[in-house]
């Protein structure tokens, strides 16, 4: 798997809190970073898919953040125009409150949605994105990494585990936390994850 930033939040992790103001500060050399780092990301794709790798996976950790205005801007018209140039598969990583997004994720052209947060830490109910755009894009997530996995007992973590297994059900989805593991999160949580897994994860 090879990767890149969406233009969105490669600005953002360049310029720092500064850049959420930047589209309307200086929106003319935001247009002209988009277009000369779309060009660039194109030509990337290009000479990798000489070696025919498995997926490109579109990191967009900020983009939730853009609002809808922006994510059409620099993030989903950045994704259609990657989505012309290959076959390869196209993660699309992107944390928050997305649930209102989760159509305009689809009809980006992106093949996997991930992190998928739940409540409490976003808004995404893992049942209702199947529901809405499961036929079209595989999803991936939904196990909260820090109030079940990192907190929580054995017992509820395979509860989590049997729910994100069932509510995404009937193919189209790949078990996982939503966003990474913290480094407090006790191993034995990690094996019942694992377990649970392998125990609930044939339909």
């Amino acid at each position: 798997m090879l990767g890149f930033d969406t233009p969105w939040t490669f600005w953002i992790l360049e310029r720092g809190v500064d850049g959420f103001t930047d589209p309307y500060d200086y929106p003319r050399k935001m247009d002209e970073f988009t277009e000369w780092y779309t060009d660039y990301i194109i030509r990337y794709i290009k000479y990798f898919d000489r070696y025919n790798p498995d997926m490109y996976w579109v990191h967009g950790v900020n983009d939730s953040f853009a609002g809808p205005k922006f994510l059409k801007k620099y993030v989903y018209r950045f994704i259609k125009k990657i989505r012309k140039e290959t076959k390869t598969y196209l993660k699309h990583f992107i944390s928050g409150n997305v649930s209102k997004f989760l159509e305009k994720e689809a009809e980006s052209g992106i093949d996997i949605l991930e992190t998928l947060e739940p409540p409490p830490i976003a808004d995404v109910n893992l049942k209702d994105a199947k529901k809405r755009i499961g036929k079209e894009v595989v999803l991936s997530g939904n196990l909260d990494p820090i109030n079940i996995l990192g907190k929580g007992n054995i017992k509820q973590i395979e509860e989590e585990v049997k729910r994100c297994l069932y509510d995404a059900a009937e193919g189209g989805y790949i078990f996982s936390t939503a966003d990474q593991i913290t480094h407090l999160t006790p191993y034995e949580n990690v094996e019942a994850m694992v377990s649970a897994v392998k125990k609930f994860g044939r339909y």
